[in-house]
């Protein structure tokens, strides 16, 4: 499995995985609207502004997304997800490793962080597992309900 830019085949698949406003607001945060169509999903995700990836097979199967941005000094990992039909096979632990290489390839820094919600256990625990710990954030948590993690890469 590979990270890729997304194309059009793999956003209209990843617009799928989310059926509900909930779903959508702990995905992407309470500003991402539903219902959203292709262009206002593309539009959205910031494609054009924020490094975004999907997690392929050699068919092209798109298994995860992820983006990568740089914030607060740190390469900042967001908008995580694994395909519904693929959760508990190991996936997030290799998008997540992947997203981190290609982060830090982008942004040269040594550390990572990123944002769960607090009732995401298992996100929590694929996380830990990658060797992210709880933090202090420095500064106001911008949605409710959520943790801060951060993983040092030196």
């Amino acid at each position: 499995m590979e990270l890729v830019i997304p194309a059009e085949k793999q956003l209209r698949t990843l617009m799928l995985w989310f059926e509900d406003e909930q779903a959508v607001r702990e995905w992407a945060g309470p500003s991402f609207p539903f219902p959203f169509n292709f262009e206002s999903f593309k539009k959205n995700l910031n494609l054009n502004k924020v490094s975004s990836y999907v997690l392929v097979d050699n068919k092209e199967e798109c298994f995860a997304f992820g983006q990568v941005y740089e914030r607060l000094g740190r390469c900042h990992l967001g908008r995580l997800s694994v395909s519904p039909q693929h959760r508990g096979e190991g996936i997030a632990n290799h998008l997540i490793s992947l997203l981190i290489k290609q982060g830090r390839t982008l942004f040269h820094l040594e550390e990572v962080s990123l944002f769960v919600l607090m009732h995401n256990l298992s996100a929590i625990r694929a996380y830990e597992k990658a060797g992210f710990r709880f933090a202090t954030y420095p500064g106001t948590i911008p949605y409710n309900e959520c943790l801060y993690m951060t993983l040092s890469c030196r």
